[in-house]
């Protein structure tokens, strides 16, 4: 009879244990950055390389577009700009992604990528308002998601 009471027993704590790591594997670590895309080659080329996770090259094309882009598509620029620089040098950081932000402020990429970069920076609480801010503009998008996950689990 012992066995089978110490076989429920380990059964139950096997259970337990396994739920805990469900809820930690439901907990991300780092905040999901987005690209944007615009009418514009640069902007294009900064967006593809913000999705592959190739920082360098994404800072790169996100200055030029900056630079050499119209009003109408900076903001775009601004976003993958925001993604690439939280990533590298992290000098202008904040101004850069709220300059996406201020010009392209009914996208939800501008508020995802200010959000994860003030998250770099340190500044939950100003994470967690971008975060909102990007879910009240598009709460189905799974970057949206993870990072709205990452804020509740910060504030657990």
């Amino acid at each position: 009879m012992l066995p089978r009471i110490s076989l429920a027993l380990s059964g139950a704590l096997a259970a337990v244990m396994l739920a805990g790591t469900a809820a930690a594997q439901d907990c991300p670590s780092e905040p999901a950055f987005v690209p944007q895309s615009a009418g514009n080659r640069d902007v294009a080329a900064a967006a593809t390389r913000v999705e592959r996770q190739e920082w360098r090259a994404a800072e790169a094309f996100g200055w030029r577009a900056v630079e050499g882009a119209s009003s109408t598509v900076q903001g775009a620029a601004y976003v993958n700009l925001c993604a690439a620089v939280a990533h590298r040098s992290r000098d202008q950081l904040m101004a850069i992604c709220d300059a996406g932000v201020a010009m392209s402020e009914i996208q939800w990429t501008a508020h995802t990528n200010r959000g994860a970069a003030r998250w770099m920076e340190g500044d939950l609480a100003g994470a967690a308002e971008d975060f909102r801010a990007a879910a009240e503009l598009a709460p189905d998008e799974p970057a949206v998601r993870h990072n709205l996950a990452l804020a509740a689990c910060a504030a657990e």
